[in-house]
């Protein structure tokens, strides 16, 4: 506990890499231990693959390809409920030679577009919220930025949880991230 306690004493959690080959054998381990403590019966845990971002490449408007794509991901995996799992998806936007930014304007388009089940009212509503709406501006020009948002219960029945608009800059080919 000591190593995770910063000078104030706030806890910073670290993250462990575990080999996907023993991840079956220790997930259920970590549950029977977890199991063996009343306050801890109902326990999950959360793992991470790693090594997967901008693997696939397709046209996100075709089903078929969308398909191929996430069972590729998803055969390391078996037998794998999806019920269980919550993926995050990423949209690459880019013209080769050039810097694309998000105009502040267009977060309104952007929400109504990956929440097509809320109403004008909830986009705004979203918007409007300190706690759910974050503008990230972009060299202090208010008009060029991205967002962050969790749209909560308004995002529940589209199955989005979290939504990150941000930019890319790619230089010479060498891809080179500025969040």
């Amino acid at each position: 506990m000591t190593l995770c306690r910063d000078t104030k004493g706030t806890f910073h959690f670290s993250t462990i890499d575990f080999p996907a080959r023993l991840l079956r054998h220790f997930g259920a381990k970590l549950l029977e231990l977890f199991g063996e403590h009343c306050e801890l019966k109902d326990a999950f845990f959360v793992h991470e693959l790693r090594g997967t971002k901008s693997s696939s490449h397709h046209d996100p408007g075709k089903v078929d390809e969308r398909k191929a794509s996430m069972d590729e991901i998803f055969d390391l995996f078996e037998p794998l409920n999806p019920d269980q799992w919550v993926v995050d998806i990423g949209l690459e936007v880019r013209q080769e030679g050039h810097v694309l930014q998000w105009l502040t304007e267009g977060h309104r388009r952007i929400l109504a577009y990956l929440l097509p089940s809320a109403s004008e009212e909830q986009i705004s509503a979203i918007l409007n919220s300190r706690t759910q709406y974050h503008c990230d501006i972009s060299a202090q020009l208010g008009e060029l930025g991205g967002f962050r948002a969790s749209p909560a219960s308004r995002g529940k029945a589209d199955k989005v949880t979290y939504i990150i608009a941000v930019f890319k800059f790619i230089r010479n080919r060498d891809e080179k991230n500025f969040e």
